[in-house]
């Protein structure tokens, strides 16, 4: 097959894909509000939460697949919950660093074991002092915020190094305040109050990781139009309107998007 690519320009308006980032939280506390189970289909990893969340209540193995946010959020939702879970997921899911969240888990009245390509979970989740690193994946100090405020006690979490990805540590702070869970951040620590009842509603916002795509194919060539983006979201991506203004681009920002137009860069 010949592919033959013309010069031209991208013209038009699109609306941004819904942020996986928001989708894997709002999913979650959706599950500790309600016991429901909210599913959406743009992405293999979504999908992976919401069976995962299903099997939670069947009393079936929860299969990650490849998702990493999947595993590494709900194996301290489940502890928090208790009782018995096994989890599952693909080889190189299970080659990924999980060492520092088990022992985190273990150290707090839960078994965790890995036994060849299954994760076996029993017990339940202790309150406490929390002690774990920030600089090998956020995704560990996320799934302890989303599972902690579910417990009977008051906890603190303590990072032993420099947190690592800190817009992701802020999304999942502002899923959980959309659904009235206080947690104080106070000199590096992160304190949370047990019994904390999880209320709201789902939202999940715009992605302003793919949307960059769009935002600079525009502003080299074209005028494009990305909607359903909150230009006040602590996504870290949405740097690229700072970046794209910096290198002169003509950019405009709208109640709920942003326009970027053809520019001397």
């Amino acid at each position: 097959m010949d592919v033959i690519v013309s010069k031209s320009s991208l013209m038009g308006t699109i609306d941004a894909i819904p942020s996986k980032s928001f989708a894997h939280r709002a999913m979650i506390c959706d599950f500790l509000a309600n016991k429901t189970v909210t599913e959406y289909d743009f992405s293999e990893d979504v999908i992976a939460t919401a069976n995962c969340l299903k099997a939670i209540l069947s009393g079936e193995v929860l299969n990650a697949n490849e998702s990493g946010s999947t595993l590494r959020f709900l194996l301290p939702v489940v502890a928090s919950i208790g009782g018995n879970f096994v989890f599952t997921g693909s080889q190189r899911l299970l080659e990924r660093p999980l060492d520092e969240l088990f022992s985190a888990l273990n150290a707090h009245g839960v078994s965790v074991q890995k036994k060849d390509d299954k994760i076996f979970v029993s017990g339940k989740l202790t309150a406490g002092e929390y002690n774990i690193r920030g600089d090998i994946s956020s995704q560990y100090l996320t799934g302890l915020l989303l599972a902690l405020p579910n417990l009977n006690g008051d906890s603190v979490i303590k990072l032993t190094t420099a947190l690592e990805s800190r817009p992701y540590i802020d999304i999942t702070l502002e899923v959980l305040k959309n659904y009235g869970v206080n947690i104080v951040e106070e000199n590096g620590a992160f304190i949370i109050k047990g019994n904390q009842i999880f209320k709201g509603k789902n939202h999940i916002e715009g992605d302003w990781s793919n949307s960059a795509f769009w935002l600079v194919a525009g502003v080299i060539n074209g005028k494009i139009t990305v909607n359903n983006l909150n230009i006040n979201s602590v996504q870290g991506d949405k740097k690229i309107v700072d970046i794209i203004k910096k290198a002169g681009g003509n950019i405009t920002v709208l109640p709920n998007g942003v326009t970027v137009e053809k520019s001397d860069l």
